[in-house]
């Protein structure tokens, strides 16, 4: 089970938002949280091991500003409690993020995805990751 948290809310403190939601989702998940926000089109993101009152504090939310913002908690089931798994992942071949709620495999399907490679078989996977792509 993982926990997804999205918002758009242009002048507002979307990474307090996004803690809060990952907060009270936080039973979908207790290994790691993380949260990626956009401003400007510049991406940031802090994910780490921990609840979410353990990765994130005052200093590292004032750090995070944006008008969308996108969080996850994870709960593994497939793939390591590591880091390398902490979502959301940033793709820097062009400015996206994204956050999945599922396995290992799904997330390194969506990897090949973006970097252009086709995955067979992975339809919806494939088919979201495109469309992240080309959007404006």
């Amino acid at each position: 089970m993982c926990g997804v948290f999205g918002v758009r809310a242009p002048g507002r403190d979307v990474a307090r938002l996004s803690y809060f939601g990952l907060y009270a989702l936080q039973h979908r998940g207790q290994e790691s949280a993380g949260i990626a926000v956009s401003e400007g089109g510049r991406l940031t993101a802090v994910r780490d091991l921990g609840l979410v009152p353990q990765v994130f504090d005052e200093r590292t939310l004032s750090g995070l500003q944006g008008e969308y913002a996108i969080g996850h908690t994870r709960y593994s089931t497939t793939g390591a409690n590591a880091w390398e798994n902490a979502q959301p992942l940033l793709h820097h071949g062009r400015a996206r993020t994204v956050a999945v709620a599922g396995g290992t495999r799904k997330i390194e399907a969506i990897r090949a995805v973006l970097r252009g490679k086709l995955v067979a078989g992975l339809i919806t996977d494939e088919a979201t990751a495109r469309a992240l792509l080309t959007a404006g």
